[in-house]
This record gives C-alpha cells, sequence and structure tokens, in this order.
C-alpha cells in the first residue's frame, strides 16, 4: 500500500487505504456471520490454507521472510 505524502488529497488518501478498508469491512462481514450461524470447519480449513499459500506467494515475490506461524494472542475456536 502506498504511503500518505504530504498535499495528497483527500480522495487520494481514501484511494491509498481502500484495500485495508475492504479488508476490515470483509473480516467485520464474517465475523457478524460467523457468530450468528456458527461456523463450518471444513470451508474455514479451505480459507486457511489458501490465506497462508498467499501469504507464502507474496513474501517469495517481494524476499520477505515468513512471519512467524503462531500468535499468543489468538487462540483456536472451540
Amino acid at each position: 500500500m502506498e504511503a500518505a505524502k504530504p498535499g495528497d488529497t483527500v480522495e487520494r488518501r481514501v484511494a491509498n487505504l481502500d484495500p485495508l478498508m475492504s479488508w476490515a469491512h470483509a473480516l467485520s462481514s464474517n465475523l457478524r456471520h460467523l457468530r450468528s450461524v456458527g461456523h463450518d470447519a471444513a470451508a474455514l480449513a479451505k480459507l486457511q490454507v489458501n490465506a497462508e499459500e498467499l501469504v507464502r506467494e507474496i513474501h517469495a515475490r517481494h524476499g520477505w521472510d515468513l512471519p512467524p506461524r503462531t500468535n499468543l494472542r489468538i487462540q483456536p475456536l472451540d
């Protein structure tokens, strides 16, 4: 994502933030859906595999080290 620069218009700053805002909206919608109907473990497993593949592709493309596989602040769904 592009960083804000001095002199950017409001429209340019919103355009820069659009990917993050879209992701946050999708996450919020998905969490509301999961709270209301429960979760499908198989579907969530497929989403996790897809997300991990995308992370690997993006990090390989940019030559970045992969992020840690665990985060102590995140707990599995019960």
